[in-house]
């Protein structure tokens, strides 16, 4: 296994670092490749041995962060529609937490559309492999991609909404929020053998 060199490490870190702070603080779209080499103290040609442009930078950032999360997950994913499991939902909830800002970037349109577009497809993706080893071959009562795509969206959508308002719930909250809102109902709507467990009353 080839080792990974610790100043490039270093190297993405900076740059990773400077587009969120600079997008977080100006807006996406204003940042310059400029801004983000003189924050990491660091010269443009550095940048261009690494990225094409700071879209490439943020598309990085994010397929970087989404295998993080894939890594502790993958394994439980398929729960979440074959057992009712609610863990898996819990991980992405403080995943989000725990790296809001770039959430909050690309989820508000502060980031590239791209970036947007593929965190959504990625998201829908995923759930829909899970979906159908669900249903074990049986046919659903509606197209399995557009109960992959509901449960994307409006998981992305209110994570959206729960880190503009500052994290108000805590992350367990909404987890069991989002299985009782969105979860069940695709769990109902497509007949998965799954036994749904009762709401908790939260606090």
């Amino acid at each position: 296994m080839r080792k990974k060199d610790r100043r490039v490490e270093r190297t993405h870190k900076l740059l990773r670092e400077a587009l969120i702070i600079l997008s977080l603080r100006k807006g996406y779209d204003s940042v310059t490749i400029q801004d983000i080499t003189d924050h990491a103290n660091l010269g443009r040609a550095t940048f261009y041995l690494h990225y094409r442009d700071k879209d490439d930078l943020l598309l990085n950032t994010l397929q970087t962060i989404v295998d993080d999360l894939l890594a502790v997950i993958e394994p439980e994913l398929g729960n979440v529609f074959t057992l009712g499991d609610i863990s898996p939902i819990l991980t992405i909830f403080r995943h989000a937490e725990e790296n809001r800002d770039l959430y909050r970037i690309i989820l508000r349109g502060r980031g590239a559309a791209a970036a947007e577009r593929r965190l959504r497809e990625y998201a829908a993706a995923s759930a829909q492999s899970y979906i159908e080893v669900a249903l074990h071959g049986r046919p659903a009562a509606i197209p399995v991609e557009i109960a992959a795509n509901y449960f994307a969206h409006s998981m992305l959508g209110l994570i959206d909404w729960w880190l503009e308002k500052g994290q108000a719930y805590p992350a367990d909250y909404m987890a069991h929020a989002f299985y009782d809102l969105g979860i069940t109902s695709v769990i109902k709507t497509l007949g998965l053998d799954v036994d749904i467990p009762a709401p908790e009353k939260m606090e």
